[in-house]
This record gives structure tokens, C-alpha cells and sequence, in this order.
């Protein structure tokens, strides 16, 4: 048998960490979630609904690229960017809290929602869309889940009522 070398009583204090050492490492991962991988995530989503548009056109047979395909991609990824920039905007200055992101993830409903009204309305094979975002948002707790839930319903809605006054057919 080998013998491990012990650890110096002096390292000790490495493998502890105290308060404020704590809440700095804290801020930084938040900051690091909200600034990096949450934008890179969103922007990786809408690319792929971008996809998901150009390609429920295409089975659809409709125009794979018209006005409307042009407005999807510019309002996502105006979106998107402008997100982005918000959040690094707000963390830059050294807030700590996650009111913004938040409500930028709530926002991604709407959207969601745009996406369901573009790939058909509430015939869209992507109805299911705005409660993507419910699930994504469960580790938040289940009261902040609700509050989504209601929200994507609240989309869902949206969708609804816009696809029946611009088609002018009651789907209720």
C-alpha cells in the first residue's frame, strides 16, 4: 500500500470558505449564467424555431421565405441580441439580483407565442411551444412554475383571439 502524504494543518484553511468569499463566488455564477450561458442557450433556441418555420412552410406548402419568414428571424434575433445586451448591461453594474433575467425569460412567452401564430395559429403542429419555457423554469420553484404556467396560457390566448380577428373565425 501507498501512504498519501497528509494534508498541511496550513491548507486547511483553502477548503473552507468564508462569507463573503462565499457570496462573491455566488455572484459570479450568476452573473456567468445570466451573461453567457442563458443568452447562448436562448439564441441556440430561436435558431432552431427558425428552422422549425422554414421547415413547417415547407411541408405546408407555402413560400419556404417570404415577408413574414424575414420578420420571424429579425424579431427573435433583434430579440435576442437586445436581451443579451440588457442582461450584461445589468450585471455589469453589479447588481446581484435576478429581477431582469427573470422577467426576460417570461417575455420569452411572447415569443413562443409568435412562434405558434407563424407555423399556423392554434393548427400549428408547435402549439405546445409557450410551455416549453414552464418546464425550463421549474428549478426556480413551483411557485415561480405558476406564474409561468398562467403566463403561457395567457399566450396560448393571445394566439387565439389574434388568429381569429386577422382570419376572422371563431375558434372558441
Amino acid at each position: 500500500m501507498v501512504p498519501t502524504p497528509a494534508i498541511p494543518k496550513d491548507d486547511y484553511a483553502l477548503l473552507t470558505m468564508d462569507e463573503e468569499g462565499a457570496r462573491q463566488r455566488r455572484e459570479e455564477r450568476l452573473r456567468k449564467l445570466h451573461v453567457q450561458t442563458i443568452p447562448r442557450l436562448r439564441l441556440l433556441g430561436f435558431l432552431w424555431s427558425v428552422l422549425l418555420v422554414l421547415i413547417a412552410r415547407r411541408l405546408g406548402g407555402e413560400t419556404v421565405w417570404d415577408a413574414s419568414s424575414t420578420t420571424y428571424v429579425a424579431v427573435t434575433l433583434g430579440y435576442c441580441l437586445v436581451t443579451e445586451v440588457l442582461c450584461r448591461l445589468w450585471f455589469r453594474g453589479g447588481r446581484d439580483s435576478e429581477r431582469l433575467p427573470r422577467a426576460i425569460l417570461t417575455s420569452d412567452i411572447g415569443i413562443a407565442a409568435y412562434f405558434v401564430y407563424i407555423t399556423g395559429g392554434p393548427a400549428s403542429p408547435f402549439f405546445f411551444a409557450p410551455y416549453v419555457r414552464v418546464f425550463d423554469q421549474v428549478f426556480y420553484g413551483s411557485a415561480w412554475a405558476l406564474r409561468m404556467l398562467a403566463c403561457a396560457a395567457g399566450g396560448q390566448l393571445f394566439v387565439f383571439l389574434l388568429h381569429s380577428w386577422v382570419h376572422e373565425s371563431v375558434w372558441f
